[in-house]
C-alpha cells in the first residue's frame, strides 16, 4: 500500500499544475462537481459524499461515513467553444485547446476514536479564455485600436484542506475543514483605465499576472431522516485574497493616436500590482432518497453570494516606472476599480445513481442557475453564460479498486449585451456564446 501511496503522489504532483481550459456557468467560477462520480450527478452530492474528495469540497461531514482508510486521484480534461461579435460585426473564436487537471483525496478513520481525517488538494475553479480579436476603436479618443489581438485571461483557485468529523448519533454526523487557498490570475487585454482620475478612458495593451494565498473554512452535517432518505448541508465562509504581482503595459497606440507631445513620450510601463479577490459564501442544501431498490436520486440547492465580494474589481497599482506617466498622474501609482456588479444566484442540481451490480452504477445529472453576470458588465475574458449542464458517467470495481467515470457538458448559450458599463463603449452591441465539455475519471482504493 505504501508504494501506491507513493506513486499516487507522484502522478498527482506531476499534473496538478497542468494547463487547463475552461469557462464556467451558473457556479460562476466554480466547479460543478469534482471527480467522476460528482460531475456524472452535476455536483448533486452534498446529502451523498461517498469519497474523500467529494466530502472535503461538498460537505466535510460526509468523512464520518469512512469505515476504513482510503484514497482517491482524480484526473478531469476539458475543451471549451466561443463565439464573440463585437458591435461592428468583427467576430472571434475561443480558442479550442483540451488541458487537465489533477485532484487528489485522502481519508483515515481514527481507531477508536469515532473521529475521521481527511485531507484533499483540488482546483475550486480552473478558468481560461484565449480569444483571438479583433480590437475595436475606442480608447480617450475613440480611435485607439490595438489591431488583430490575442487576449487571455486565467483564474486559478487551488485548495489544501484538512477535515475532521465524526457521529453525534447513530443517524447525524458532523464535520469542518480549514483550507489554504492559492489563487493565481493572469490578463493579456487592450485595458481602458476604468476609474483612476487622470488616466479614466485610456487604452493600453496590459499584461497582469499576481498570486496570493488565503484561508477558508467548510461546516457540515449529514443526518439520516430514515432508512430511505437523507439530508445534507454545507456552509463554505467567504475568502479574501490579496494577490500580488506585476503588471506591464504598452500605451504606444493611445499615445501615437493623440499625437503632440504624447506620440515622443516613452510608451512602456511597469507597476507593481495587487488584485484584491473576494470569493464568495456558499449554502448548500440537499437531500437524497432511494425511491426503490438499487436508486437513488439526489436533489440540491447552492446559494451564491456574488454581490459581495464581485461587485468591483480593485487593482493597486504601485511603484510605476514610466516617468511620463507618473508626472501626468503626479506620482508612481495608478490605482483602478473594475466593474463587475456579479448578482447572487441560486444553482439547482438532480442526480441519479442505479446500482446494476455490486461492481457496476450508472449515473446522471443536470443542474441549472441563472448567470451572476449581467448583461452590461459582460466581457469575453470572463464569459460565465452557460446555465444549463448535463452530465453522465458510470463507477466500475476492477478488483479492489473502484473507478468513476463522468461526463459533463454545458449546454451552450448566448448573450448579448446592450450599453455596457465598461468606458469608451467597445463592448456596447456584442454578442458572446460558449459551451465547455469535461471528462473525469477518478480511481479510489483502500487498505
Amino acid at each position: 500500500m505504501r508504494n501506491s501511496l507513493s506513486l499516487t503522489l507522484i502522478i498527482y504532483v506531476g499534473i496538478v499544475y497542468g494547463p487547463f481550459e475552461s469557462l464556467k456557468g451558473a457556479s460562476g467560477l466554480f466547479r460543478d462537481g469534482i471527480g467522476g462520480a460528482a460531475l456524472s450527478k452535476a455536483g448533486a452530492v452534498v446529502a451523498s459524499p461517498a469519497t474523500p474528495i467529494e466530502s472535503i469540497s461538498a460537505n466535510p461531514a460526509g468523512l464520518a461515513l469512512a469505515e476504513s482508510p482510503s484514497a482517491e486521484l482524480s484526473i478531469s480534461a476539458g475543451v471549451g467553444t466561443g463565439r464573440f461579435e463585437d458591435g461592428g460585426g468583427n467576430t472571434g473564436k475561443l480558442a479550442e485547446r483540451v488541458g487537465a487537471l489533477g485532484d487528489l483525496g485522502v481519508v483515515y478513520p481514527v481507531s477508536g476514536k469515532g473521529i475521521v481525517m481527511g485531507v484533499a488538494s483540488y482546483f475550486q475553479s480552473a478558468l481560461r479564455a484565449e480569444w483571438n480579436l479583433f480590437d475595436p476603436p475606442g480608447g480617450l479618443d475613440g480611435q485607439t485600436s490595438l489591431g488583430n489581438f490575442s487576449q487571455r485571461s486565467e483564474i486559478i483557485l487551488h485548495r489544501t484542506a484538512f477535515g475532521l468529523a465524526g457521529n453525534i448519533s447513530p443517524r447525524l454526523s458532523v464535520g469542518a475543514s480549514v483550507g489554504l487557498v492559492y489563487n493565481e490570475n493572469r490578463l493579456r487585454t487592450p485595458y481602458i483605465f476604468q476609474s483612476h482620475p487622470q488616466l479614466q478612458g485610456i487604452k493600453t495593451a496590459l499584461d497582469l499576472d499576481t498570486e496570493g494565498l488565503g484561508f477558508d473554512g467548510n461546516l457540515g452535517l449529514v443526518y439520516q431522516l430514515r432508512d430511505d432518505l437523507t439530508l445534507g448541508f454545507s456552509y463554505a465562509l467567504p475568502i479574501s485574497i490579496k494577490a500580488h504581482g506585476a503588471a506591464n503595459g504598452d500605451v504606444g497606440a493611445q499615445f501615437r493616436s493623440l499625437g503632440g507631445a504624447f506620440a515622443a513620450a516613452d510608451p512602456l510601463f511597469s507597476y507593481d500590482a495587487r488584485v484584491n479577490n473576494q470569493m464568495p459564501q456558499i449554502v448548500s442544501w440537499g437531500v437524497t432518497w432511494d425511491p426503490a431498490p438499487r436508486w437513488q436520486v439526489s436533489g440540491q440547492m447552492d446559494w451564491f453570494e456574488w454581490s459581495n465580494g464581485f461587485d468591483a474589481l480593485e487593482v493597486r497599482l504601485r511603484n510605476g516606472t514610466n516617468g511620463a506617466i507618473n508626472n501626468f498622474v503626479g506620482g508612481s501609482a495608478a490605482d483602478d476599480v473594475v466593474p463587475l456588479n456579479w448578482q447572487n444566484r441560486f444553482v439547482y442540481r438532480l442526480g441519479v445513481e442505479h446500482t446494476v451490480s455490486e461492481a457496476l452504477k450508472l449515473r446522471a445529472g443536470y443542474s441549472y442557475g441563472r448567470s451572476p453576470v449581467p448583461s452590461h458588465s459582460l466581457n469575453p475574458l470572463v464569459a460565465v453564460v452557460s446555465e444549463h449542464t448535463v452530465g453522465v458517467g458510470l463507477g466500475f470495481a476492477l478488483g479492489k479498486t473502484w473507478v468513476d467515470v463522468g461526463y459533463r457538458a454545458q449546454i451552450p448559450s448566448r448573450r448579448s449585451v446592450g450599453t455596457s458599463r465598461w468606458l469608451a463603449g467597445e463592448l456596447d452591441g456584442s454578442r458572446v456564446s460558449t459551451g465547455v465539455h469535461w471528462v473525469s475519471a477518478s480511481v479510489r482504493f483502500g487498505w
